[in-house]
């Protein structure tokens, strides 16, 4: 279902991959990095295996050097509803998860190297050339290098499939980086308190009592909160606040005014590019065996790796159609 005020959604990834160059974040609680700043070896010196080409020539789209593709159907999960994606594979029983084809799996030594995987979603004109990964302040940033060529179009965009072999290594918090913008996904951050707080104070399905209570009934508002004074300020109700690290994370709450009830938020992430930042929200109807035909406030938050900007992008998007776009400055 789409909304009337529907934006196409080929010139929204255009308009986004213009202004903020999107780069992908994936989320994952696994072993914590050994210092503050370690570079892991580039695969400069990695053997040719020839059998993992062969298994992503045949199941990843043959994309036209500088041209990319168009196709979005792979056999991998979490490659849907999402138009950028990384993937880090540690071991062949997570390769064998992850991997929804037919064709025999390719020899991996997991034991030595790490298998990254994804698609990037940038202008026309590009040919992807290698990735680096850096563990940093408890997050795996993963750099993507790619090249330009002569015949590079700025008014169109494409996909672009990516894997590599690297170096063993366990990734926390993953935010892959191009050209100045990284793309982000709400931190696994396992405080029950915090999750239990926002589900009640922003429900599914009725008006918060304690958050956007004096914001006009049909606005759409974003909040980029980074310390406790704004997020006491923000909220009116009776409750205790929980507690926050934001020397470590960002709280991103807002609401965000939908054609018919109820929906929830499948997914969200965010790109930063300077002082932008550009919010996608999943969001799916709560039943879909039917709805009413008025209007609904779709509640969104989420704790984000530490990040500041002054203007935020709102996309909703309704089963990988966008239908809604707003832009409005962080008060």
């Amino acid at each position: 279902m789409k909304q009337k005020r529907t934006v196409n959604q080929k010139a929204v990834r255009i308009f986004a991959v213009l202004l903020s160059a999107a780069g992908l974040f994936l989320t994952a609680t696994l072993a914590a990095c050994n210092s503050d700043n370690d570079e892991i070896p580039g695969n400069d010196e990695i053997p040719e295996n020839v059998s993992l080409m062969e298994f992503f020539e045949t199941n990843f789209p043959n994309e036209q050097e500088g041209s990319g593709t168009d196709v979005k159907d792979v056999p991998f999960s979490g490659f849907d509803n999402q138009e950028n994606v990384c993937v880090v594979i540690n071991s062949y029983d997570e390769l064998k998860t992850i991997y929804q084809g037919k064709n025999p799996l390719p020899e991996v030594v997991f034991s030595k190297y790490s298998l990254v995987i994804g698609r990037i979603c940038l202008n026309v004109g590009k040919k992807f050339q290698k990735l680096t990964a850096e563990q940093t302040n408890n997050q795996t940033l993963i750099t993507l290098y790619f090249a330009e060529l002569n015949d590079a179009a700025l008014t169109a965009a494409t996909y672009y499939y990516y894997w590599a072999l690297i170096p063993k290594f366990s990734p926390q918090t993953i935010v892959t980086k191009i050209d100045g913008s990284i793309c982000m996904s709400p931190v696994a951050d396992g405080n029950e308190k915090v999750v239990s707080f926002f589900e009640v104070e922003l429900p599914a399905t009725n008006r918060s009592s304690g958050f956007f209570t004096s914001e006009d009934r049909y606005k759409d508002v974003c909040y980029i909160i980074n310390d406790d004074s704004d997020l006491r300020r923000r909220y009116t109700g009776n409750r205790e606040l929980p507690s926050i690290d934001f020397t470590r994370y960002t709280l991103v709450m807002g609401k965000v005014i939908m054609p018919v009830s109820y929906y929830y938020v499948l997914k969200q992430d965010i790109s930063v590019f300077g002082n932008f930042a550009y919010v996608n929200l999943f969001a799916s109807l709560m039943s879909k065996d039917g709805y009413w035909t008025v209007s609904s406030t779709l509640y969104f938050w989420g704790l984000y790796p530490k990040f500041s900007a002054e203007n935020i992008t709102i996309y909703t998007i309704e089963d990988g159609n966008t239908i809604e776009n707003i832009d409005q400055k962080k008060i």
